[in-house]
C-alpha cells in the first residue's frame, strides 16, 4: 500500500520543509491496495519532495497529490518555486543536465530526477515535468496499477 510508504516519506521530509519555512501538504488517505515496488517508489517520492523543497522561497507550499486514474496511480508534486525555463526542462531527465543551486544554497547532483525516471520506467510507468518561470513546477509520476490477481500469479502480493 502507498499509505505507509507515503506517510514515512512525508514525516522524513517535513523537517527539511520546516527548516526552510515551507508547508508540505498531502491529503492522500487511501487504504486501497497498490501494487508497486515500495523501495523504488520511496526513492521517487523522496527525490521529488527534496527537489521541491530546494527551490521555493519561504512561506510557500508544496503539495503532494495522489490519485488513481483508470489503472494508473498518479503522483504529483507541485511547488511554488522559481520554475524551470523550457530549454532546461527539455534536458531535465538527461545525464548531462546541470543541477541548480537551491534557495538556501543547497547543491544537487542532478541524479535524483534521473533515478525517478528510471525507477518509474522500471515499474512500467513514466515521469514528466511541467514548469513556468517564477510560478513553480509540477512533477508527475504515473505508475500502472496491477490487479490483485495479476500480482498473486507473480507471487508478489
Amino acid at each position: 500500500m502507498l499509505g505507509p510508504c507515503l506517510r514515512a516519506t512525508l514525516e522524513h521530509m517535513e523537517a527539511l520543509a520546516k527548516a526552510e519555512n515551507i508547508r508540505l501538504v498531502s491529503e492522500y488517505k487511501s487504504t486501497q491496495r497498490d501494487f508497486f515496488d515500495p523501495n523504488m517508489t520511496t526513492v521517487i517520492l523522496r527525490n521529488l519532495l527534496q527537489n521541491a523543497i530546494k527551490f521555493p522561497p519561504s512561506q510557500t507550499q508544496i503539495s503532494l497529490d495522489v490519485k488513481v486514474q483508470e489503472n494508473f496511480l498518479i503522483i504529483q508534486v507541485k511547488d511554488e518555486g522559481i520554475g524551470i525555463n523550457q530549454e532546461e526542462l527539455s534536458k531535465l531527465f538527461a545525464l548531462n543536465a546541470k543541477s541548480k543551486i537551491g534557495t538556501q544554497q543547497e547543491q544537487g547532483s542532478g541524479l535524483g530526477l534521473i533515478l525517478c525516471k528510471d525507477y518509474s520506467e522500471a515499474q512500467g510507468g513514466s515521469t514528466s515535468a511541467e514548469s513556468e518561470l517564477g510560478k513553480g513546477s509540477t512533477f508527475t509520476v504515473c505508475l500502472p496499477q496491477e490487479l490483485e490477481e495479476d500480482s498473486r500469479r507473480r507471487g508478489t502480493s
